[in-house]
């Protein structure tokens, strides 16, 4: 990801003004070049995407960031850009590129080439017998055709990832045919058979037979797929009808490999009704998911366990994850970046919940899907009723007056406020003895006490609805900020905080910290080993700059420590470069202390400025106060 690229993932996270300071701190640049930067953005569009302020900094005009997207696609500057140019080349367009006229296309030398090419032998390492040639002057990408379809489809769900639920966007993508009759098509085969495809998975089903039929029209053909049984399905059904429709439509040879590969296609994005769902032997799938709810308990003290909901929901989404795997299928998540950013706790359930099931099933689960489990557990944990804030209510008692307002406030604001007494107007004792969190006049009100105070009107209109929600994140954040610094001191001390360090990779980086912990006799030697497991998963890190390393098995933790590490260069960790390592080791008996931890980290992902601080600041103290 160029620098331009992270400028504008940083402002479309934000959603908010940031100042040239910050940006240039975060991006380890000049303030000129980020407006050097601002200008060229905004050239290539053709039109203010970023929006300038000499006082308040820059802000995205997201109205304009999906003209910027299709625009910017001149000559690759990066080795990512100039990586992903060369596949699509070879996807796309040519079976064979002439390396000379590759070199003059893209103004590079043959060693940046050449190193480009390693680049490329990385990324393409997880795909089956897929390799990268060079000879003759040529560059050949040799290997199955389900591998190179399946790196194609990554590529291109990266690509449409930001405006993945605009199916004009997607059909776009597909310039030898229209993607729109396909999906008409299909539709009406669909709803003809009665079958019912999952929502949300129906944007890359679409991906899916894009590329199935741009790749047939360049004669590359799935030479063979493992049938088992499947023509006897009513999915392989729809597949044979639905390619003799498209054979007519767009001159195409039906191939039976193809109808069997959308057949699984089909099966892996159906939705189930069916309930009572069995698993081997008679043991129902339903015990298991409970059990899971009951592990993640007594994980984390968050009780999921009565939700019913969530148990047929997630009994039917394993099962449904089950047939996938059985059928070799992978599923694709378009919200998982966004729920690993913005919810890290509900995600971190679900990586829990995901080892739990692997255990129990004997199955891997993919990083998509862990993504999907999510969507069940952060609905039912969205629920839960964590919070009351004791609230009393100063308004004349008049039944005309204050009855209406009265029901409307407890209706509304059922789940976050109690409301313990209605008063006709205030006296410090009285309020001392009910000790509330939050007062709510209809009058100006001022008094001595540290008690949060909205005043609204008589007839609760949209902006009074608003003040007393500012009121309830008021609260939220000064619970978070008491709670949060009594755990802080508990759990970081000078002697496990670092500064200036440099490693070659962050497995380095952990190894080094986990040893630390287990020679000071704060975990258990494996600590490091369930660390690395974790990452395999998913990895830790945030898009600002930092990562929240942890072991899956909270049991290897002697004592609660937290691990602060400032990096002298950024690490390479997934997809971010990472300056700041949080490493928690946090033990069953405070595993609290893992959810606080992860609902202020979810404040610091929105404050770029105190992030700021933390990456300049020198000293343990320094650090720590920034912290607090």
């Amino acid at each position: 990801m160029n620098r331009k690229d992270r400028l504008l993932m940083l402002l479309e996270n934000k959603n908010d003004w940031i100042n040239g300071e910050e940006l240039a701190c975060l991006l380890q640049c000049s303030d000129r070049t980020i407006r050097s930067d601002v200008k060229t953005i905004n050239d290539t569009c053709q039109t203010k995407l970023i929006i300038s302020d000499t006082k308040k900094g820059y802000r995205l005009n997201k109205e304009n960031t999906i003209t910027y997207h299709k625009k910017n696609d001149t000559i690759p500057e990066t080795p990512e850009e100039r990586c992903s140019y060369i596949l699509q080349k070879l996807l796309l367009k040519n079976k064979k590129i002439n390396i000379n006229q590759l070199i003059k296309n893209i103004y590079i030398s043959e060693y940046s080439l050449d190193n480009d090419l390693k680049k490329i032998k990385e990324i393409i390492k997880d795909y089956p017998n897929l390799s990268i040639i060079k000879k003759d002057n040529y560059i050949f990408l040799n290997g199955e055709e389900t591998a190179k379809r399946a790196l194609y489809k990554n590529m291109l769900l990266k690509e449409t990832q930001k405006n993945f639920l605009n199916m004009d966007e997607i059909a776009d993508l597909y310039k030898k045919f229209d993607l729109i009759k396909a999906k008409q098509i299909l539709e009406s085969l669909l709803h003809s058979y009665n079958y019912d495809i999952n929502e949300i998975n129906f944007p890359i089903l679409m991906i899916h037979i894009g590329i199935s039929i741009e790749r047939i029209l360049e004669q590359n053909y799935v030479k063979s797929v493992p049938s088992s049984d499947i023509e006897e399905t009513i999915e392989y059904k729809i597949a044979t009808d639905f390619y003799k429709s498209i054979a007519a439509k767009f001159q195409l040879l039906v191939v039976e490999a193809e109808i069997v590969l959308l057949s699984k296609l089909l099966i892996s994005k159906k939705n189930y009704v069916a309930k009572n769902l069995l698993f081997n032997n008679e043991l129902q799938l339903e015990k298991i998911v409970a059990e899971m709810l009951n592990y993640i308990y007594s994980q984390y003290g968050i009780n999921l366990t009565s939700n019913k909901d969530l148990l047929f929901g997630l009994t039917l989404h394993i099962s449904n994850l089950l047939q996938r795997i059985s059928n070799k299928v992978n599923s694709t998540n378009f919200y998982l970046n966004e729920i690993k950013k913005r919810f890290p706790l509900v995600f971190e359930l679900s990586i829990s919940a995901s080892d739990f099931l692997s255990k129990m099933l004997n199955i891997e689960i993919s990083e998509d899907e862990i993504g999907y489990i999510a969507l069940h557990i952060g609905m039912a944990y969205s629920q839960l009723n964590t919070k009351k804030y004791k609230t009393v209510l100063i308004f004349p008692k008049t039944q005309a007056i204050s009855k209406i307002p009265i029901q409307k406030i407890e209706n509304t604001f059922l789940d976050t406020l109690e409301i313990i007494d209605h008063l006709t107007y205030f006296e410090e004792n009285i309020i001392k003895k009910l000790n509330p969190d939050l007062i709510i006049c209809n009058a100006p009100l001022k008094h001595q006490l540290n008690i949060e105070t909205v005043q609204i009107s008589f007839f609760i209109n949209y902006e009074d609805e608003s003040k007393i929600r500012n009121a309830i994140f008021n609260l939220n954040q000064k619970r978070l900020k008491e709670e949060y610094n009594m755990f802080l001191d508990n759990v970081i001390s000078p002697k496990h905080f670092y500064t200036n360090m440099s490693f070659d990779s962050y497995t380095d980086a952990l190894k080094f910290m986990c040893d630390n912990l287990y020679q000071n006799k704060i975990v258990e030697k494996s600590f490091y080993s369930s660390v690395i497991k974790r990452e395999k998963m998913s990895y830790t890190s945030f898009a600002y700059s930092f990562a929240i390393p942890h072991a899956l098995d909270s049991s290897l933790v002697y004592k609660p420590s937290i691990s602060i590490m400032i990096l002298e260069k950024p690490l390479i960790w997934g997809e971010y470069e990472v300056k700041i390592i949080f490493l928690l080791a946090l033990d069953r008996f405070n595993n609290h202390l893992l959810t606080l931890f992860f609902e202020w980290i979810t404040n610091l992902y929105n404050d770029i400025s105190s992030l700021n601080l933390l990456l300049s600041s020198n000293n343990y103290e320094e650090f720590v106060s920034i912290l607090k």
